[in-house]
This record gives structure tokens, C-alpha cells and sequence, in this order.
């Protein structure tokens, strides 16, 4: 279980890091619990969805 802490906890700060990557997308991890997170996804330009904010709760089972 230590690795798997670890190995989010890393991933974690990238995702961080990296934020400029792709600003239609956002990862955060919560500070509390590193096995839950949490991703908001823009909706596309020029469909239906723009405009809108996708957002998806999920969890690694630890």
C-alpha cells in the first residue's frame, strides 16, 4: 500500500506542475486522502457542451 501512496502522491504533484498542459482539463488530487481525486473536463468549443464543466469524482481502492 506504501507504493501505491507514494507512486499517487508523485503523480499528484506533476499533475500540479503540469497544470498548462491542457487548461480544458484540471486533475486535483484531495490533500486529505491521496487514493481521491477529482477531474474537471471543459466542454468542447462549438458543440452543444461548450460552455460547460464536466466534473468526475474517483477514487483508487486502497
Amino acid at each position: 500500500m506504501q507504493a501505491s501512496r507514494a507512486r499517487l502522491f508523485k503523480e499528484c504533484k506533476e499533475v500540479q506542475r503540469d497544470k498548462a498542459a491542457d487548461p480544458d482539463i484540471q486533475l486535483v488530487c484531495d490533500d486529505s486522502n491521496i487514493f481521491k481525486w477529482t477531474s474537471l473536463i471543459k466542454g468542447p468549443s462549438k458543440t452543444p457542451y461548450e460552455g460547460s464543466i464536466f466534473q468526475l469524482a474517483w477514487s483508487q481502492i486502497q
